[in-house]
């Protein structure tokens, strides 16, 4: 059972006034299904973070389950917050998220631009997609490989079309004598 992000842990620093939704896929990759799975925060987040589920009964194997957080809901931040979202199922499998928020009440941050744009906080929008591409398994990657290959076949499909077209489309004579005419050139 795992998170499935891009890395295992959320670093940023936000405004004190700024709220986010966000959405964390976990998908159990145990052979199995798993039985009585949690959701739990360590550290101070539960002061700053809340969670659409706590409990499931159950997760089948390779299934996913979709955990809704909001971050600063109360728009109560206070300066800086640290600790795991953890997953973990009464058969002892278990995953964490490590998350460290830094709150500060500057006017606006400008956010870091790595690979990733937090943009900015408008209710009811789900920005988390942004924060953490979603469904970065081994499988997803190794298709995205896969894609560029077929990319470059379709691109030379295209381009043997084009040449073929042009190569058939050359000025021919249009009638019999005007064939004749440049025969005798």
């Amino acid at each position: 059972m795992r998170f499935i992000s891009s890395s295992q842990e959320l670093k940023k620093t936000l405004n004190k006034d700024q709220s986010l939704k966000a959405t964390i896929i976990v998908k159990n990759e145990v052979n199995k299904t798993l039985e009585n799975i949690s959701f739990s925060l360590t550290g101070n987040l539960k002061e700053i973070i809340t969670l659409n589920i706590t409990n499931l009964d159950k997760m089948n194997y390779l299934e996913e389950q979709e955990q809704i957080i909001w971050i600063n809901k109360e728009k109560n931040a206070k300066e800086f917050y640290d600790g795991d979202l953890i997953v973990e199922s009464s058969e002892g499998h278990k995953d964490q998220f490590s998350i460290s928020l830094t709150f500060t009440s500057e006017e606006k941050i400008e956010l870091e631009k790595e690979e990733i744009d937090l943009g900015q906080e408008q209710e009811g929008e789900d920005i988390f997609k942004n924060i953490m591409p979603i469904n970065l398994t081994k499988e997803t990657k190794e298709k995205e490989k896969k894609k560029n290959p077929t990319l470059l076949l379709f691109i030379i499909i295209i381009l043997i079309i084009i040449v073929i077209s042009l190569l058939l489309n050359k000025s021919k004579p249009r009638t019999y004598k005007d064939y004749i005419s440049k025969i005798k050139r």
